[in-house]
């Protein structure tokens, strides 16, 4: 073996290629080992690959400064353990793009075109390490091979966690429950039927979801009536698990349900001041979402929310007019109201049709709990007008939308 001193783009390989990588792979195998994100499984193939590249890394500069006959071996060693890693940050960055695997890829690329041009046509090699005398040992060809190996069961990991970040075995649950938490938040509506959706957490075994009404106040509602809203918004929260209407929802709550968390919704008022909370047990979820379309709100939680209500009346809903009283028949909500018989301009404007904003401004209850159960069961809401003479007139009002349709008053 020659005996002249390495020469500087050597050396300059050794310690700027392999040392330098060998010093990154350290750094950066401690700062995964301290994330716990992984698996045991492939935390412990992720820790044997980085080890082995490191051995590799040491025993190459160790080789060469020792004039071993293995050194050029291990160095094609070393090499093609980067070309695996380039082929890894690929296939990774085919499943979503990353702007860090970007820069890995175009850093391996330069680092193989350099240092693989060094290692095929530098004179320095060549001069140093004759070819007749170069050897690959049996133990680094182990080594290479378990590389190849470990290195392929983690990136099929890793790809299992890219195409499916809630239904894997290479993350921990406790990434994945953030992972559901993450894709709830981008996929939920932020605003919807005068509730908005703030925040999603977790505390425990329970996801927690912060709402706030947008024109309730809890100062100006009693507390059978904020009871109320608890209760229909309880029926309107299993609703939405049955229908799961927005996109990337589904799957965050059948992982949170095959992991039998429970879903709280914390319910304020427009100034944020505590109202109720919800609780859904996993039995109550998977319930709700195994019936589908075929969901509907529970007739006890109905019966409570209208004896509320009708409690509550009269009430004076127009000069003169007052709601009688809010019931159920086959298909619709119906509210009953009484008009007197001597007032033209009232019988004029229950002749016409009513424009949506009048109706949520004058007729008492339009925003209130029984329309957010109508809306989820896809009944019409029927008004009656009555007048003492007995003369009736009937305006249907279609669920489920913000454009109410009114139709003209029918005369007995």
């Amino acid at each position: 073996m020659a005996q002249s001193k390495l020469s500087p783009w050597v050396h300059f390989f050794l310690w700027g290629a392999v040392g330098t990588s060998v010093v990154l792979t350290v750094l950066n195998m401690l700062g995964t080992y301290q994330q716990g994100a992984m698996t045991p499984l492939y935390m412990t193939l992720r820790i044997l690959t980085d080890l082995i590249y490191i051995a590799v890394g040491i025993y190459t500069i160790v080789a060469f400064y020792a004039r071993r006959p293995n050194a050029v071996a291990l160095a094609w060693t070393f090499i093609t353990m980067v070309i695996i890693n380039l082929i890894g940050y690929i296939v990774m960055i085919c499943f979503e793009y990353d702007g860090y695997l970007l820069y890995l890829i175009i850093n391996c690329v330069v680092w193989l075109l350099f240092w693989g041009s060094l290692m095929l046509l530098g004179r320095q090699i060549r001069v140093h390490f004759p070819k007749e005398e170069r050897r690959w040992y049996l133990s680094e060809r182990i080594m290479l091979a378990v590389y190849i190996l470990a290195f392929g069961v983690y990136l099929a990991g890793v790809c299992s966690s890219l195409r499916d970040p809630l239904n894997n075995s290479f993350y921990t649950v406790e990434v994945r429950t953030q992972n559901a938490l993450h894709k709830l938040q981008k996929s939920s509506p932020t605003y919807t039927h005068g509730l908005a959706y703030d925040t999603y957490t977790t505390e425990g075994d329970t996801v927690c979801c912060e709402t706030h009404y947008t024109t309730l106040s809890a100062d100006k509602t009693d507390s059978a009536m904020l009871a109320a809203y608890c209760v229909a918004e309880r029926q309107r929260t299993l609703w939405h698990y049955a229908h799961l209407r927005y996109r990337g929802q589904e799957k965050a709550y059948s992982f949170f349900n095959q992991h039998g968390f429970y879903l709280k919704t914390v319910l304020r008022d427009e100034n944020k001041r505590f109202i109720g909370t919800i609780l859904v047990s996993p039995d109550e979820y998977a319930a709700a979402h195994e019936a589908g379309t075929r969901f509907r709100c529970d007739t006890g939680a109905w019966k409570r929310i209208i004896d509320c209500e009708n409690r509550r009346l009269p009430h004076e809903v127009l000069l003169l007019c007052s709601l009688q009283r809010i019931y159920l028949n086959d298909t619709c909500l119906c509210y009953d109201i009484e008009i007197p018989d001597y007032e033209p301009v009232l019988a004029d404007y229950f002749s016409q049709p009513i424009m949506t904003s009048n109706l949520k401004k004058e007729l008492w209850g339009l925003d209130g709990p029984c329309l957010i159960m109508a809306d989820i069961d896809g009944r019409d809401v029927l008004f009656r007008a009555l007048y003492r003479s007995g003369k009736e007139h009937s305006h249907y009002v279609f669920p489920n939308t913000l454009v109410y349709r009114i139709h003209h008053p029918l005369e007995d």
